[in-house]
C-alpha cells in the first residue's frame, strides 16, 4: 500500500519578503561596520597626523618658553643677589625638563640641563693709572754701600776713594760742608755713586773702567768727570746753579739727567759717541766739545720746569726759552729741542746745532714723578644650558652665560634673550661678573630639575672709589670664548654704544651660525676706550639636582 505523498509547506509571499528584508538589513550593517571603522581609523589617522603634531608642537614651544623664562629668572637672581652683597645667601630656580603629553600616542618630550662647555668663559683685561706721586733722589743711606778692593780716606774737608784691578764701588757720599770728593779706579771695575752735597767739588776718574751710574744731590756743585772706559754712563744732577763737566767719554753712550735752574754741562768729548741731555728748570745751558768726530750725535732736550715748585706735567709755559747751547763742530750732529706750551717757529741758535720747537698740546710726566700702575687680567666662568629634544619642533639649546640669556636654535642664529651686564657710556664701562667656584653634573630626562647657587664671595673694583682710573692709551678689553659666539656679536652690532667695538674670530659658524649642538667655539673681543669702569665680581657655588 503506497505511503500517503507529503506535501511541503508553502511560504507566503510575506514570509519571503521577510527573510529578504533581513539579508538585506545583514549587508547594510556589515557595511556601516566598516564605514564606522572606517571613519575611526580615518579620525586617528588625523589625529595622529595632524592633531597630535600640532597639539605637541605647541607642548613643545610651551616647555621652550617656560625654560627661557625659568633661565631669564635665574639670570635675575643671580644679578640681585651679586647687587645686594650677601655673602652666603643662595638662589634656587627649578627647570622644566619634560613637556606635557598626550596620551596613549604620544609621551613627553625632555631635556639635558648641564655646565657649559669647560672652554667657555669670558676675561677681563685692563691697566689702571693713580694720580702722580713726587719721588725725588734721596740718595740713600749716608757713607753707606760697599767698596769691593778699594781704598778709602777721608778727612775733614775731603773723600777719597781709589779701586783697581776690576774693583767696584757703590757708595753713598754725603757730609755736611764744603767738600771734596775723589774717586779713581782702573783695571775694568765700575762704579754707582750718590752723593748729596753743595757747594762742593766731585771729581771722578776712571781708566779702563766705567762710570756706570752717579747721582748728584745738592747746588752749586761743581762736576768733573772723565770716564773714558767705553761703556754706557748714566749721570743725575740735581739742583741749582750746578756745573757738570764731562771731559772725555770716548765710545760711550752717555745718558745726562739734570733738574734744576741756572745749571751748566759742557763737555769734551772724543772719539765717536752718543749723548742725550734731558734738562729740565730754566737758564740752563749745555756746551758741546768742539774735537768730535762724524760719529758724534748729541740731542739736548729742555724742558720748561720750575724745580721749586714742582708740578707732575711738564712742560710749563715758556720757560725753555731761557735755554741755550753752544759749541759743536761740523763734523758732528748736534740737535736742540725746545718743549713748551705756548709757541713754535724758529729761533737764532749756535752754529752746527738744528733746533727744534715743540708745542706740546699733551701733557708729559715731569722728571721725578711716577704714575703708579697696575694691571688686572682675569678669568671668569658661569654657564648653565639646557638641551631640548623636540620631537615636533627644532631642537636646540637654552643658556645663561655670563649673565647672558641665550636662544641657539638648531640650524639658526644664537640670538641674546635677555642681555648681558654690561654697559658703557661716556667712557664709563659698568660690568656686573659672576663666576662659578666649581662645576656640576648634569639631569636629564622630563621631570623638573633644581638649580641653586651659593654666593662666597662679592668684591667691587671701581675706579671712581679708588682713584685710578683707565690708563690713558690703553682699553679695557673683554675677551669672551663662546659657542654662542654669534649671539654676542649681533648683540654688541645691535646696540648703539657698542657699534664697531667687537671683533670675532675663530670658525665661521661659531661666528655667525648656523648653530649646532656640540659646535666649535668663536672668540669675540670687546675693546672698549673706557676711562672710568666700575667691575663687580661675585663667585657662586653652583648645583644641580
Amino acid at each position: 500500500m503506497r505511503a500517503p505523498r507529503r506535501h511541503g509547506r508553502t511560504r507566503s509571499p510575506h514570509t519571503a519578503r521577510r527573510w529578504r528584508q533581513r539579508r538585506e538589513k545583514g549587508q547594510v550593517a556589515a557595511v556601516a561596520t566598516i564605514l564606522g571603522l572606517l571613519i575611526v581609523v580615518t579620525f586617528i589617522a588625523n589625529y595622529l597626523s595632524t592633531t597630535l603634531p600640532s597639539q605637541m608642537a605647541v607642548n613643545d614651544t610651551d616647555r621652550d618658553l617656560a625654560v627661557q623664562n625659568q633661565i631669564g629668572r635665574l639670570a635675575a637672581l643671580l644679578g640681585a643677589l651679586t647687587s645686594s652683597g650677601k655673602v652666603g645667601l643662595q638662589v634656587s630656580q627649578p627647570i622644566q625638563l619634560g613637556t606635557d603629553s598626550a596620551p596613549p600616542f604620544a609621551g613627553p618630550d625632555g631635556a639635558v640641563a648641564g655646565p657649559l662647555d669647560p672652554y667657555s668663559n669670558l676675561t677681563v683685561a685692563y691697566t689702571l693709572v693713580g694720580s702722580p706721586v713726587y719721588s725725588p733722589p734721596s740718595g740713600g743711606v749716608p757713607n753707606s754701600g760697599h767698596l769691593s778692593g778699594c781704598t778709602f780716606a777721608n778727612t775733614s774737608t775731603s773723600d777719597n776713594a781709589n779701586c783697581a784691578g776690576g774693583s767696584s764701588i757703590t757708595w753713598n757720599f754725603s757730609e755736611s760742608g764744603i767738600h771734596n770728593y775723589n774717586v779713581t779706579y782702573t783695571g775694568g771695575g765700575n762704579s754707582k755713586l750718590n752723593l748729596s752735597t753743595s757747594y762742593s767739588t766731585i771729581t771722578v776718574s776712571t781708566t779702563g773702567g766705567a762710570l756706570s751710574y752717579m747721582v748728584v744731590i745738592g747746588s752749586h756743585d761743581t762736576i768733573n768727570v772723565n770716564a773714558p772706559g767705553g761703556l754706557t754712563t748714566d749721570v743725575i744732577v740735581f739742583g741749582l746753579f750746578d756745573n757738570l763737566t764731562l771731559s772725555s767719554t770716548a765710545n760711550s753712550a752717555v745718558t745726562i739727567l739734570v733738574v734744576g735752574n741756572h745749571d751748566n754741562v759742557v763737555e769734551s768729548h772724543s772719539g765717536t759717541y752718543t749723548l742725550v741731555a734731558s734738562m729740565f728748570g730754566s737758564y740752563d745751558s749745555f756746551t758741546a766739545g768742539s774735537t768730535g768726530g762724524s760719529g758724534v750725535v748729541e740731542s739736548v732736550y729742555y724742558t720748561g720746569y720750575n724745580v721749586q715748585s714742582p708740578t707732575a706735567t711738564c712742560p710749563q709755559d715758556n720757560l725753555s726759552s731761557t735755554d741755550t747751547v753752544a759749541g759743536g763742530s761740523n763734523s758732528g750732529t748736534y740737535t736742540v729741542t725746545y718743549n713748551n706750551t705756548a709757541y713754535s717757529g724758529t729761533a737764532t741758535v749756535a752754529t752746527y746745532w738744528h733746533a727744534v720747537y715743540r708745542k706740546v698740546t699733551t701733557s708729559t710726566t715731569c722728571a721725578f714723578w711716577t704714575t703708579p700702575t697696575q694691571a688686572f687680567d682675569f678669568t671668569v666662568a658661569s654657564g648653565l644650558i639646557v638641551h631640548l629634544s623636540n620631537t615636533y619642533t627644532s631642537s636646540g639649546d637654552l643658556a645663561l652665560e655670563d649673565g647672558m640669556v641665550v636662544d641657539a636654535q638648531g640650524g639658526g642664529i644664537p640670538l641674546a634673550v635677555d642681555p648681558p651686564p654690561i654697559t658703557f657710556q661716556g667712557g664709563a664701562a659698568t660690568i656686573v661678573l659672576t663666576s662659578f667656584a666649581s662645576t656640576f653634573g648634569e639631569d636629564a630626562g622630563v621631570g623638573t630639575a633644581v638649580f641653586t647657587a651659593r654666593m662666597v664671595s662679592d668684591q667691587i673694583l671701581s675706579t671712581t672709589t679708588s682713584g685710578y682710573s683707565i690708563e690713558n692709551g690703553t682699553n679695557l678689553v673683554l675677551t669672551i670664548h663662546s659657542p654662542f659666539a654669534a649671539a654676542w656679536m649681533n648683540y654688541f652690532a645691535e646696540t648703539s654704544s657698542f657699534v664697531g667695538l667687537a671683533t670675532c674670530s675663530g670658525p665661521a659658524v661659531a661666528c655667525s651660525g648656523p648653530y649646532s649642538t656640540g659646535g666649535p667655539i668663536g672668540t669675540v673681543v670687546l675693546t672698549l676706550p673706557a676711562t672710568t669702569a666700575s667691575i663687580q665680581l661675585a663667585t657662586f657655588v653652583p648645583a644641580l639636582s
